[in-house]
């Protein structure tokens, strides 16, 4: 029988996920972007695609890891470049998306209206 969890209870685990592999103590909402404002880019965004899969069984199916992270020997240059306020070419993926598509239990892609890049309050 698969398990099934609140929208609460899924955004208490991925916030758990994010900090872990952001290492981050700013505070996480709905619209935090996880590459933009976590900096969560490279192998450690794999690794949180793969932590959702393993904890939620969430299918990944069509997306584009490179639309939306940098791989692992882009990421520090990219990294670099936010800080400097350049803004990301990458399409930005908001933790309440990811709340949504582990709620639906697979991949899908975000509105398009969300901006390219944002800061933290």
């Amino acid at each position: 029988m698969e398990q099934v969890f609140s929208r609460d209870e899924i955004r208490t685990r991925l916030e758990s996920f994010l900090r872990r592999i952001g290492g981050k103590k700013k505070v996480i909402s709905e619209k935090t972007l996880v590459l933009q404002d976590l900096g969560i880019g490279g192998d450690d965004a794999g690794e949180l695609l793969d932590e959702i899969h393993a904890s939620f069984g969430t299918r990944f199916d069509g997306f584009e890891f490179d639309l939306y992270f940098p791989n692992e020997t882009e990421a520090l240059g990219e990294h670099y470049a936010r800080l400097l306020g350049f803004k990301s070419r990458r399409k930005p993926l908001p933790v309440g998306h990811l709340v949504s598509v582990i709620e639906h239990g697979q991949w899908f892609e975000p509105e398009a209206d969300i901006p390219a890049m944002r800061r933290l309050p």
